[in-house]
């Protein structure tokens, strides 16, 4: 970019002096800051959208986190149960991260197809290769699948005897 404009001046100059028995000068555009106004423009838009994007992961993890703490309320005589039976606490707390990742991850990954689908779409009618990036995607899939800690571990430290007596 630095290079085109020094090339620009160079041809301008050449070009000017090789038609001086025509009297003409010859001028080149530097559209340089034109380029990097486009540039600062979709910087911007970028962080909007990355912006809305994590406070949409944070609205879903909220909802998630939610719903698996209404998953153990429900569950609570039964986990109790399993408890004075004999479960321990490891295994009630997998129980319950596989059943909040295995819900996030899907989630994740309905959400990510249906992301690439849209930016593909409008990128191939737009004619711009820019994809959804799997590095962030598969970073706020991970980060999802990790909400399910805090519901697994109320599950895992419930006192048997009173999961049992829960109305």
């Amino acid at each position: 970019m630095k290079n085109s404009s020094s090339v620009a001046k160079d041809v301008t100059k050449r070009l000017t002096h090789l038609s001086q028995g025509d009297n003409r000068e010859y001028k080149s555009a530097d559209m340089s800051s034109a380029l990097d106004q486009v540039n600062t423009i979709i910087g911007i838009i970028t962080t909007v959208v990355d912006d809305i994007s994590a406070i949409s992961l944070l609205v879903g993890v909220i909802s998630v986190m939610n719903i698996m703490l209404v998953s153990v309320t429900e569950w609570t005589r039964e986990i109790g149960l399993r408890n004075v039976l004999g479960a321990i606490c490891r295994k009630i707390l997998t129980q319950f991260l596989i059943d909040s990742m295995v819900l996030t991850i899907l989630g994740g990954l309905i959400g990510l197809g249906f992301a690439a689908f849209v930016v593909g779409t409008i990128g191939n009618a737009m004619d711009l290769k820019e994809t959804v990036s799997l590095g962030v995607a598969m970073g706020r899939i991970g980060f999802s699948a990790g909400v399910g800690i805090l519901p697994a571990n109320k599950a895992s430290k419930l006192d048997p005897f009173e999961a049992l007596r829960y109305d």
